[in-house]
């Protein structure tokens, strides 16, 4: 290493994809870098430096993950850290208790006894004071704490089945004898299913449902800047415990007819649903020309802007729905999505990144099936999806960018003086 690398080196690897050797190296006691070191061209080689990242804890150590984006781990004896950049930029993961309260220390002093990750960018940490982080790989990356219980002989080890089940083998050594291959216990999570249990803290939760939401009911394009975020009491007692579905899943609802008490039949005409507060973080899974429209589908933007003052329960209905299927005078956009969902297609609801109650109204528009207005209100609880950051992504995007560029700069800069200087000398050499 040369007198402005120096350091401690605490791991290194190699970086095929750029014909590079990595070094993780302790600067001082509080501060990391990475050090790149270019072999494509050798004996002749370059050499660069990354930002400097906090640290806190003893010992560093990192690893590759199998996502194929040249994203590493690190981590200390209190934190874990993440970068989508071959080590460039370093980033704290968040990392959320199981009660989902955020955890500053998450390792704690325990040692990380294996790291597996997969190729859908989720990982999950092992330590030896048993303990399970499961986490996904971003620009902000963050993670929970599984309540799992783990055998604790600190013989364990994790093992990806498919991209929502980990199982974890342990030595059996009750049912093992030495003269034959050691048996192996297997206990199989299912990540979803943990998910939600940290997502249903409590029967059925206050939600908060922030700044995703538009009180003109126009999906987020009406003036939502002046608006408050929202804390909304459950009613329970008017909808029950909401249906629980996890973040990554499709969701079509099954509606039934009742006369009173008494079941009639199920729904299968058209029908459409809105969120009675505002909420727009979700969306459809089909469009107009996927469906195969051959007019211009209505759509709650188009519908609700029809209206002076807007009341989603009175602005779609069977009175003045149209089905796109049937000849009119707007030709259907090819992209535009479609809202109405029923059993003649397969549309449905593609949920966001955001774990919300929804409470949804629902109205039957198909003007064929009754001549009442028939409608109902039901409730989701999404969950699975990690908690957000408190800053925005573009903002770290752009932050890192630009400490990216000026580092660039600062070190053409930097060889451009060097060369020119080792040039002067060469000249005072030969005088």
């Amino acid at each position: 290493m040369t007198a402005s690398h120096q350091g401690q080196i605490y791991g290194t690897t190699l970086l095929h994809s750029h014909s590079e050797i990595v070094f993780l190296v302790k600067t001082t006691s509080t501060t990391a870098q990475f050090l790149h070191t270019s072999y494509s061209q050798y004996p002749k080689s370059s050499s660069s430096e990354s930002l400097e990242f906090a640290v806190e804890g003893d010992d560093l150590t990192f690893i590759p993950l199998q996502s194929g984006i040249d994203s590493l781990l690190v981590w200390d004896s209190k934190k874990i850290f993440h970068s989508i950049s071959s080590g460039q930029a370093v980033i704290p993961v968040e990392v959320f208790s199981s009660s989902g309260r955020l955890s500053p220390t998450p390792l704690d002093n325990q040692q990380v006894l294996q790291v597996v990750s997969d190729k859908q960018r989720s990982f999950a940490v092992l330590t030896d004071g048993n303990k399970i982080i499961f986490g996904r790989e971003g620009i902000l990356p963050q993670a929970v704490e599984l309540d799992v219980s783990v055998p604790g002989n600190g013989m364990c080890r994790l093992h990806w089945i498919d991209t929502t089940h980990l199982a974890i083998l342990c030595p059996d050594e009750e049912h093992s004898n030495s003269s034959s291959v050691l048996d192996f216990s297997t206990t199989v999570i299912n990540i979803e299913e943990h998910l939600g249990l940290i997502a249903t803290t409590s029967v059925c939760p206050v939600s908060s449902i922030g700044e995703h939401y538009d009180s003109s009911f126009l999906s987020g394009l009406g003036d939502t800047d002046n608006q408050e975020d929202l804390t909304l009491s459950y009613d329970y007692a008017k909808l029950g415990c909401p249906v629980k579905q996890y973040y990554g899943g499709k969701f079509k609802p099954k509606i039934d007819l009742y006369h009173d008490d008494v079941f009639v039949e199920e729904v299968l005409a058209d029908y459409v649903l809105h969120e009675i507060h505002g909420v727009f973080t979700y969306g459809y899974t089909k469009t107009a020309d996927q469906v195969g429209c051959v007019s211009a589908p209505q759509s709650w933007t188009s519908m609700i802007m029809q209206q002076a003052t807007p009341d989603p329960t009175t602005a779609w209905t069977r009175k003045n729905y149209h089905s796109c299927f049937i000849n009119g005078s707007e030709l259907p956009e090819r992209h535009q999505s479609y809202e109405v969902l029923s059993n003649a297609t397969t549309n449905a609801i593609d949920w966001g990144d955001y774990n919300t109650i929804y409470v949804f109204h629902v109205t039957v528009v198909d003007p064929d099936y009754s001549f009442c207005q028939l409608s109902t209100q039901f409730a989701v609880r999404v969950y699975g999806a990690l908690p957000k950051a408190d800053i925005p992504a573009m903002r770290i995007v752009i932050s890192t960018c630009g400490i990216g560029l000026g580092a660039l700069a600062a070190g053409f800069i930097v060889h451009k003086v060097r060369g020119k200087t080792t040039e002067e000398e060469q000249v005072d050499q030969g005088h």
